[in-house]
Order: C-alpha cells, then structure tokens, then sequence
C-alpha cells in the first residue's frame, strides 16, 4: 500500500478541489492510501459529498493553515500543526511515501529541506514540472526555488532532472538542455557560460543551449534554467493556455452552429 500525505488546506481552492481529486485517486487505484491533513470538520464535510470505491482515505487533523501570501520560513516556525507541516512530518516519521501540496510552493520546498533533508551532496533544492511536448514528457528544473543559483546548482539540477526521466518516464539516455538567450556557447550570463562548460564536460547527454522557443518542441528531454526564469516561463504558459481557450470559445459563440461545440 503506498501512502501520500496531502495537504488538505493547500491551494486557492481547498478544501473542495482538494478532496475531490484525493477521492478520484483513490477511486482509481486501489492499492493507494490518502491521508488528508488539515481542519478535520471542513475534510470531513467535503468527504461526504463522494463516495470513495477504491483506495482508502484517512484523515490526520492540523488546525493551522499555511495560507498563499505567508512568508515560507516564518510560516512554518510559526504555524507547526499547519496543514503542511503535519505532512511532512508523517513522511519523516514514515508514516507516508510522499507529500502533495497544492499550497504555498515556497513553505514546501522549506518544510521539506528543513524536516527532510537534501539528497547527498545536493547544495539547493529545486522545482521540477513536468511539460508535455511534440517528442513526450520534458522535465524543466528549477521553476522557483532558487532564483540565484550558482553554476554547479545548475548543473546539479541537470542530474537531478536526468535522474527523474529515466527513472519515472523511463528514458534511457535523457537529453539535457540549458535554457538560453541563445545556442553559441558564448550566450548569456557568466553562471550560464560557467554552467555550460561543466555540463559538456560531464557524463550527462548535454546538447548545448536552447532557447525559449524550444520549449515544448521537445529538442531535450530536461531543460535546465534558474527559478526565476524558469518561473517566468511557467506562469507565461499558464497564461497562454487559458488566453488560448478564452478566445478559442469566443470564436465558437459568434456563430449558432458552432456554439454547439462551445
């Protein structure tokens, strides 16, 4: 049985959304057990309204709420039986496999470096999302966890990145991108320029430099940037998605006919 702590309080739209997607995962996997932690009488509430056919849900109790707009470190010095913090802990008490928030980004990557500790020999954490594209999956790392990161954490996060699509989308020999504001070696930034030398010289599939418009063609399989590019870019394609489908049902509504579709 694999066990996943959620934070049942986390995001602009918890607990309902929340709930909601815990009771259709755990509906369609039965070997998965949900802890969902937060204001047990508001996750009780949201659990009654479904059924749950599959996995088992429990519920762990945490009053206090790690809320979008609370500063990470101060939040969690200040609110220890918030929401999220109750998560990790059950991960470092292994009583959980791993934790999901929908919450506040920065009090997670916080909480887990603090109560969890890094990889061995990893200096920062990072974020990594995974983006669909014209070849597959494509890992970009780092989306805003460190927004300054020296030319080593770049490339740590390029093995880091590497690592996680050969091990979940099972590539065997993953390709690795640094975002840029150009191919030639000589673009960018001197932590780029110093970044592109130490991952030609690595053992990593390193391809050279991409630049933005690469994106979602799927020239690499890992994109490495730093979180504050790389935040840029996540925030700038969530735009473009909901852009895209605002003007799409627009367009749709202007004739009778194709309102159908809308």
């Amino acid at each position: 049985m694999i066990r996943i702590a959620v934070d049942g309080m986390g995001g602009d739209y918890a607990p309902q959304v929340v709930v909601e997607g815990a009771v259709q995962a755990a509906n369609d996997f039965s070997d998965l057990e949900i802890i969902l932690v937060g204001q047990s009488d508001a996750l009780k509430r949201e659990l009654n309204k479904h059924k749950v056919l599959g996995g088992k849900i429990v519920i762990e109790d945490a009053p206090e709420v790690v809320g979008m707009g609370d500063s990470p470190v101060a939040a969690l010095r200040k609110k220890k039986n918030s929401s999220l913090a109750v998560c990790v802990d059950l991960v470092k008490r292994k009583e959980a496999h791993a934790v999901m928030s929908a919450g506040n980004t920065g009090a997670a990557v916080a909480a887990a470096t603090l109560h969890l500790g890094l990889l061995p020999g990893i200096k920062r954490a990072g974020i990594a999302i995974s983006a669909p594209t014209l070849r597959g999956i494509t890992i970009a790392m780092d989306v805003g966890a460190n927004l300054n990161p020296t030319s080593y954490e770049l490339f740590q996060y390029a093995q880091m990145a590497s690592i996680y699509a050969q091990e979940i989308f099972k590539k065997k020999n993953p390709s690795v991108g640094l975002l840029n504001i150009g191919e030639e070696e000589s673009k960018g930034t001197e932590v780029l320029k110093e970044a592109y030398k130490i991952l030609r010289d690595s053992p990593l599939n390193f391809i050279g430099n991409i630049e933005g418009r690469d994106f979602f063609t799927g020239k690499a399989d890992c994109i490495i940037c730093d979180g504050f590019v790389g935040n840029v870019v996540l925030k700038m394609c969530e735009s473009v998605l909901e852009t895209a489908v605002e003007i799409f049902t627009r367009e749709l509504k202007k004739n009778p006919i194709t309102m159908l579709g809308a």
